[in-house]
C-alpha cells in the first residue's frame, strides 16, 4: 500500500542562531544534510529503491534540506521496520559522527556527550495512506499534523553542574581548549588537533 511520508529534523534555527562564523553555518548545514541523507539511504536499503519515491529533496541536490517528502510503498509487515528507521537513524548517525570526531581528538567517549547529543536534534514524521486521495489535500494535512507534533518537543531533564558552553550557554562544556592558539576542528574540515581536556 502506498503512503505519503513527511519527515523533518529540528531545530534548524538553533544551529543558525549559535553559529559564530561561516564555517559554523556550513558545519550545521552539512550535519543536517548528512542526517537526512542517512535516512534516505536507510529507507532505500530496507525497502528497495522500487518501493520508495523521493519527491523532495531532489536526489541531485548535494546539500539537502532538513526535510523529506516521499511516497513509500510497504505492507503491514514492513511498518515496524520503517518506524524503527524513522525513529532511530538520525540519532545513530549523529552518535557515529560524534564518535569519529572524538576519536580524531584522542579523547574518551562518555555519557555526558551521549546525553547532550540525544537532545541536540529531533526527528519528526507523519505518514498517511495514499490511495485515491488528492495529493495536495493530503500534503496539507501532513504539514498541519507535523507542525502540531513539533509544538510538543520532547526533552530529557539533566542536572548540569559546572562550566557552561560558551556558544549556547545551555549545556555543560564537556571539552575546552588547553592551547588557545590552535583552532578546534570543524565537523567537516581537517584542521590541527589541539589537546583537549574533559571534566
Amino acid at each position: 500500500m502506498k503512503h505519503l511520508l513527511l519527515y523533518t529534523i529540528s531545530p534548524v534555527q538553533t544551529f543558525i542562531a549559535q553559529a559564530r562564523k561561516a564555517r559554523d553555518l556550513y558545519g550545521g548545514s552539512k550535519l543536517l544534510s548528512d542526517l537526512i541523507e542517512a535516512v534516505i539511504t536507510q529507507l532505500i536499503s530496507s525497502l528497495g529503491a522500487e518501493n520508495i519515491k523521493i519527491i523532495f529533496p531532489y536526489k541531485s541536490i548535494v546539500q539537502k534540506p532538513n526535510r523529506l517528502l516521499a511516497e513509500v510503498t510497504m505492507d503491514n509487515t514492513q511498518k515496524v521496520t520503517v518506524t524503527k528507521i524513522l525513529n532511530e537513524v538520525v540519532r545513530n548517525k549523529l552518535i557515529s559522527i560524534a564518535k569519529d570526531v572524538i576519536n580524531q581528538q584522542n579523547t574518551q567517549w562518555n555519557s555526558d556527550i551521549e546525553n547532550q547529543l540525544s537532545d541536540l536534534v529531533q526527528a519528526y514524521w507523519v505518514m498517511r495512506p495514499f490511495g485515491d486521495s488528492n495529493y495536495s489535500d493530503l500534503y496539507k494535512l501532513l504539514e498541519t499534523e507535523i507542525e502540531g507534533i513539533k509544538l510538543n518537543r520532547k526533552f530529557n531533564q539533566y542536572s548540569d553542574l559546572g562550566r557552561k558552553c560558551a556558544v549556547s550557554g545551555e549545556q555543560n562544556a564537556i571539552f575546552f581548549r588547553v592551547d588557545n592558539e590552535k583552532k578546534l576542528p570543524a565537523y567537516t574540515g581537517k584542521k590541527l588537533k589541539p589537546k583537549m581536556s574533559s571534566y
